[in-house]
C-alpha cells in the first residue's frame, strides 16, 4: 500500500489502494439540469384537469419532456384559445374543445382522444427548431 502525502482521507485511501500518490478525483457527469421543454395553452383558454394530474394554468407555460394531458384545454368568452407545445412529448387525450391553432415546436403531438374538434386539425403549424 503506497503512503501519500495529507490530503482528504477519501483520497489518500483510494489513492493509496490503486498504488499512487497522484488521483484527481472529478464529476465529470453533469448534474440533471430538468425539462428543456415545455407545454403552454393561451390565456383565453380554459383548462379542466383530469384524473391523470397534469395541471395547465392558462396563460403560463409548464415545463416538462412528456406530458399527458387528459384534462379539457377549452376556450373563454367565445375565444378559441391556443396550445402551444415546444421540445416535448405531449399526449392529448382529453374531450378538448378548443377551436385555436396547435403550434408544435421541435417536439411531437400525439392525439389518443377521439373527441377532439375538427378545427384542431385544421390549425396545427409544425416547426424543427434547431
Amino acid at each position: 500500500m503506497t503512503t501519500c502525502p495529507p490530503a482528504s482521507a477519501l483520497k489518500n485511501r483510494l489513492a493509496g489502494l490503486l498504488g499512487f500518490c497522484s488521483l484527481v478525483l472529478s464529476s465529470a457527469l453533469a448534474a440533471p439540469t430538468g425539462p428543456t421543454g415545455s407545454v403552454a395553452i393561451s390565456a383565453d383558454a380554459t383548462y379542466t384537469a383530469g384524473t391523470g394530474g397534469a395541471i395547465l394554468t392558462p396563460g403560463s407555460s409548464t415545463s416538462t419532456t412528456s406530458l399527458t394531458v387528459d384534462g379539457i384545454i377549452g376556450a373563454a368568452n367565445f375565444a378559441s384559445g391556443t396550445l402551444t407545445v415546444s421540445n416535448a412529448t405531449v399526449t392529448l387525450a382529453g374531450a378538448n374543445t378548443y377551436t385555436g391553432a396547435t403550434f408544435v415546436n421541435s417536439g411531437t403531438l400525439i392525439v389518443t382522444s377521439a373527441t377532439l374538434p375538427v378545427p384542431v386539425f385544421n390549425a396545427v403549424t409544425v416547426t424543427n427548431g434547431g
